[in-house]
């Protein structure tokens, strides 16, 4: 099922995924497949959870070339790429396909004349989640939502959170492990915040992308090891942590 992140500072976007990808028939096996792509022409990225097959396709394969043909037809913007993303998964995947929740991921910057603001879109066919944290309403019917600037910037006041060194994370893919890495970020959080203000320890914050990215390797390692010793029929997150960094424009020279 996966475990996808997207972690966004005052330094840039982080985008993070395990790497297993289940396949249960005709065996119950696990392989090692690409999760997040590079959509270089919109400076942004994505991540994907769920469901890995799109008609007769593997998503590795699907997802480049779906993104190489969204450039060539001239879409524009995150939005309008979330837009088509959505139509495609409606028309090209299977219904039995689509009886499993799909979730993706998709972070950039947008250039709103004045300065870059982050972006990240959400695209799945689960259309809840029960207090347990669990998808439900899993629909034929896919859709798309802007979660951080349009939603959760100013309901959360991140511009004070991120100049104050903090971040907003955003986590999806296989309920157990994302519940899982919640709860050790945030109990990471209070641990490192305590080393850092102990001011007999010589240790500071991390004050760059690429020290963020240390840090959420270090929180999705806890999970890969965890799910190296279990009772689920499959190791459903492990294998290569992968990361994908986009600096903040607004703070390049």
């Amino acid at each position: 099922m996966s475990l996808i992140v997207t972690h966004v500072s005052k330094y840039g976007i982080i985008h993070a995924c395990d790497s297993n990808i289940t396949f249960v028939k005709p065996t119950r096996k696990v392989e090692e497949h690409a999760k997040l792509f590079e959509i270089p022409y919109l400076n942004a990225a994505l991540t994907l959870a769920g469901t890995y097959v799109v008609g007769r396709f593997l998503m590795d394969e699907w997802m480049s070339d779906f993104i190489a043909q969204t450039k060539n037809r001239n879409v524009n913007t995150l939005h309008e790429f979330a837009d088509t993303l959505r139509d495609a998964f409606q028309s090209e995947m299977t219904a039995q396909q689509k009886k499993h929740p799909t979730l993706v991921h998709i972070a950039g910057y947008v250039d709103d004349s004045n300065q870059y603001h982050p972006e990240l879109w959400f695209v799945r066919n689960a259309w809840n989640m029960s207090p347990q944290g669990e998808y439900i309403d899993i629909r034929e019917e896919f859709q798309v939502s802007e979660d951080l600037w349009s939603r959760d910037f100013l309901k959360f006041n991140l511009t004070s959170l991120f100049e104050n060194g903090g971040f907003q994370t955003y986590a999806n893919g296989f309920s157990d492990g994302r519940i899982i890495y919640m709860s050790i970020l945030s109990q990471h959080s209070r641990m490192f915040n305590s080393i850092w203000s102990n001011p007999d320890w010589r240790f500071r914050r991390p004050e760059s992308l690429k020290e963020m990215e240390a840090f959420v390797r270090m929180d999705m390692q806890y999970i890969s090891e965890l799910f190296k010793m279990t009772f689920y029929e499959a190791a459903y997150i492990g294998g290569t942590i992968t990361t994908h960094l986009i600096p903040n424009p607004n703070t390049q020279s």
